[in-house]
């Protein structure tokens, strides 16, 4: 009877431990919120280089706002116009330096990216640092507000 009692406690121990595996395994995805973030980067960066619109507006939160390097704030609705326009070509968009820092449901990261790209027909490529303020909306990451400043003498 001693021997049943521990074979039952065992056996009790032994599910107990794969539920709590099972249960870990599919509470989220194992990366970091950073990495979150700059898995979405990622993403973007993709979108923009396939010409994805779509792919792209889709990381930008409800109320998001633009700051162009030339001072012209954009608007989430304005962005996608531009980028379904064929306007706007980019064709090489590398980026670096990328720190990111989280407080709760909101991110701040900060980046340069240097950009080969036109604007009906002009010339827009350059090196730019960029800061992009990110909050979490719905378990997602979104990006509320992004400004971009050209790097002096880098084109």
């Amino acid at each position: 009877m001693h021997l049943s009692r521990i074979k039952t406690a065992i056996l009790a121990t032994l599910i107990v431990c794969l539920c709590v595996i099972q249960r870990s395994e599919g509470a989220g995805s194992g990366q970091t919120e950073e990495e979150k973030i700059l898995q979405v980067q990622k993403e973007m960066t993709k979108a923009s280089l396939d010409g994805n619109a779509t792919g792209f507006v889709k990381h930008l939160a409800d109320g998001y706002t633009s700051t162009q390097a030339n001072g012209t704030v954009l608007s989430r609705e304005e962005v996608r116009k531009r980028r379904t326009s064929g306007k706007l070509k980019i064709s090489s968009l590398v980026l670096s330096d990328q720190h990111i820092q989280i407080r709760g449901d909101s991110a701040v990261a900060n980046f340069k990216t240097i950009v080969k790209s036109e604007f009906k027909g002009k010339d827009t490529s350059g090196t730019f640092q960029i800061t992009r303020t990110w909050v979490k909306v719905g378990g997602e990451w979104k990006v509320a507000a992004d400004q971009a400043a050209r790097i002096s003498g880098k084109r």
